[in-house]
């Protein structure tokens, strides 16, 4: 896994705690987990078009956790994850959260599966939806809104 420095950390820490979130110091660490796992993937299936672990930190971590206080349901769908944003972050962050990360395109759903086996992100995503049970809903990247409202009403 990618090395991250005392910087990144301390970077985390201070946003978490501006944001006036409380997270857990193994939260934290799985979120520098999966950022170092967002890093490695990047390079092989271009998930991401932020290069840069810090930029990669701010504008995907650090903005997801930013969403975090809006979602209180217990069953949350993210539609249109991509690399896992926001859905992995508030997974991390909600492990009573039932999350589902749901992408129609599959080369960028390998951050949740390889991942998994490494640093127990399993327990918190998948890439199913029983739409039934839709809650919260998060959609970062749909490009069409009349048919994710639709989506949700109806799956």
């Amino acid at each position: 896994m990618t090395e991250i420095s005392l910087e990144l950390v301390e970077k985390l820490a201070a946003a978490i705690t501006e944001l006036g979130l409380v997270i857990t110091a193994d939260q934290q660490q799985q979120l520098l987990q999966y950022l170092s796992l967002l890093y490695k993937w990047n390079k092989a299936y271009n998930l991401s078009g932020l290069q840069k672990l810090d930029e990669m930190l701010v504008l995907h971590v650090i903005d997801s956790l930013a969403v975090l206080p809006f979602f209180t349901a217990n069953t949350i769908a993210d539609i249109g994850t991509g690399a896992g944003l926001p859905g992995m972050v508030l997974a991390i962050c909600k492990p009573e959260a039932e999350l589902f990360l749901i992408d129609s395109n599959s080369k960028k759903n390998p951050i949740p599966v390889p991942g998994c086996d490494s640093t127990g992100f399993a327990q918190y995503a998948c890439c199913a939806c029983p739409s039934r049970r839709l809650c919260n809903t998060c959609a970062s990247c749909y490009r069409h809104q009349p048919s994710l409202c639709l989506f949700a009403q109806f799956h």
